[in-house]
């Protein structure tokens, strides 16, 4: 059973650094060990019993219930018609999922210590971010499909293999782990979860009504992330990320970093701004009201270019979404009119008389004159 992309792009991204151009990131697909499969009556009754959060399915849907649901972050959001906002908002989507995973200490698909089944986390964590996002039910388990996202029931014929009982619900009085069928039970040999491919997605909401208090701080902090990891690669590598392969591969290594290192809000803004410094781009776009505003070309930009400031800047309800032209100008001083040359040139051309001078010439004609009527 291969794993599926899915509709939003989100375990493969494709990140836009302009409305038209993108590149396609190679990032960890922690999507993946998503459906289960049970295979004896005692893992059914940890899964029935309530919402266990050591089952790594709980785990993701909670994480993706944080970074859209519990942010304000809708599937309107993720499929918006404009490139960028979407790219942005699908990259908010991996990064927080990723990094509040991080947060709460579970081994991600791909560790050895990971157990889809018995996958450890920190519910000291988990608490404190039920707070953050105020969370008012504890349940993130799969619910489609089957017995109420138990799944299907899969018993063996023989010469026929394996075959679904699609729509029987599981009783487990009926239906048991047993070596063969008897009057009293039937035998099935597992019970798989076909229907949640992309179970996770059932915990993004489709509208919201805005971005919750938790959901503006953490859309910041992506969106400063976005940016920090397309132009910080390039600023590193000195290199177009659309061009290189290795300034994709560091954007990889560099949103890893972040993910992991957990940094302040000061360091983050920091990385920001300093990402943004040293690649001469200019803030003119809006993503939403009220969050930090991105460059509309997000490509390495060679030279000094002028007439603009990088510092950063907060979108405002007078802005447009997507690209505002008339945004973070510097208006450039008027220039002082000067005479045209050939006037400045007759000016200089005459001398400057100093009244000295003719006092002292005026006092020696008056002597000669003097000298010569008494000689």
């Amino acid at each position: 059973m291969g794993v599926q992309e899915t509709s939003f792009n989100i375990p493969k991204l494709k990140v836009y650094v302009n409305d038209r151009e993108f590149f396609e990131a190679r990032n960890i697909n922690v999507f993946t060990s998503y459906m289960l499969t049970f295979y004896n009556a005692a893992m059914i009754d940890k899964w029935l019993s309530k919402c266990d959060m050591s089952f790594y399915q709980n785990q993701l849907n909670f994480a993706v219930w944080c970074a859209t649901s519990g942010c304000g972050v809708t599937k309107e959001h993720l499929n918006s018609k404009e490139n960028l906002i979407a790219s942005v908002y699908r990259f908010h989507v991996y990064y927080q999922t990723r990094k509040i995973l991080e947060e709460l200490s579970c081994p991600i698909p791909g560790d050895q210590i990971f157990n889809a089944t018995d996958n450890h986390i920190n519910m000291l964590k988990f608490q404190k971010l039920c707070n953050e996002f105020n969370v008012q039910s504890t349940d993130f388990r799969f619910k489609g499909g089957d017995n109420g996202g138990l799944g299907t029931m899969y018993n063996y014929w023989t010469n026929r293999g394996y075959k679904p009982l699609r729509g029987v619900p599981y009783n487990p009085k009926k239906f048991q782990f047993i070596e063969q069928s008897s009057s009293e039970a039937i035998k099935i040999d597992y019970v798989y979860q076909e229907a949640a491919v992309e179970g996770w997605t059932q915990f993004i909401p489709v509208k919201s009504d805005g971005f919750t208090r938790s959901g503006a701080v953490r859309l910041d902090d992506s969106i400063r992330n976005y940016v920090h990891c397309i132009l910080g690669s390039q600023a590193q590598t000195r290199s177009n990320i659309l061009k290189s392969f290795e300034t994709q591969q560091y954007f990889v290594d560099l949103l890893e970093q972040n993910i992991k290192s957990m940094f302040s809000i000061p360091e983050s803004i920091e990385k920001y701004q300093d990402a943004i410094s040293k690649t001469n781009s200019r803030i003119d776009y809006v993503v939403a009201v009220g969050l930090y505003m991105i460059p509309s070309d997000l490509v390495l930009k060679v030279g000094k270019l002028v007439g603009y400031n990088n510092n950063i800047v907060v979108a405002t309800s007078e802005m447009k979404i997507g690209q505002n032209e008339q945004v973070n100008t510097i208006q450039v001083p008027a220039i002082e009119k000067k005479p045209p040359e050939s006037v400045q040139v007759e000016a200089a051309s005459v001398p400057e008389i100093n009244p000295l001078y003719v006092s002292l010439s005026i006092s020696i004609l008056i002597w000669l004159v003097f000298y010569v009527m008494s000689s």
